[in-house]
């Protein structure tokens, strides 16, 4: 497993990579788990923010990068066409 985990930039959410090919958000604070971002058919890699924290974007083992509704935890897109597992952001 990868040891990765980025904070929002309002600094209230923490995410990081998880077992079972998963990212996770968590409540900073609390240490509540708020979404569990599924997707990825293998590890994930890495994760990030973007600058306001709407967005999520994960990367994995499976050659993929995918872009998340950060606060609905919702899948947007899927990015395809790396010849090797993607390992960071």
């Amino acid at each position: 497993m990868w040891a990765t985990a980025w904070f929002s930039p309002d600094g209230c959410f923490v995410a990081m990579v998880s077992t079972e090919n998963t990212a996770r958000i968590w409540y900073a604070r609390s240490v509540c788990c708020v979404q569990i971002l599924q997707g990825h058919s293998d590890e994930v890699t890495a994760v990030r923010f973007s600058v306001d924290g709407k967005l999520l974007v994960t990367v994995s083992v499976d050659k993929s990068v995918m872009v998340w509704d950060a606060p609905l935890g919702a899948c947007l897109q899927t990015l395809f066409g790396h010849r090797g597992g993607v390992n960071s952001v």
